[in-house]
């Protein structure tokens, strides 16, 4: 059951009733996130930009194809 839950990780899922272990029996009849199929939608997680890790990418100064900026001058 570990390697179908947790194929890539081997995780180990602590269960502490029978409904737990229904549950997952249940999860296993679905796709696992991230998995590539040909038969359902390949949906993939990204970030979004924000100020702290991306901030080369934010330009305060107008210019071409910018937006105004919400600035008081």
């Amino acid at each position: 059951m570990i390697r179908r839950l947790s194929p890539d990780s081997l995780s180990v899922f602590e269960f502490k009733s029978g409904l737990d272990v229904q549950i997952a029996e249940k999860m296993l009849q679905f796709p696992l996130l991230g998995e590539d199929r040909d038969d359902a939608w390949n949906l993939k997680f990204y970030r979004e930009f924000d100020m702290t890790n991306d901030s080369a990418l934010f330009k305060e100064s107008p210019g071409n194809g910018r937006l105004p900026s919400t600035k008081e001058r």
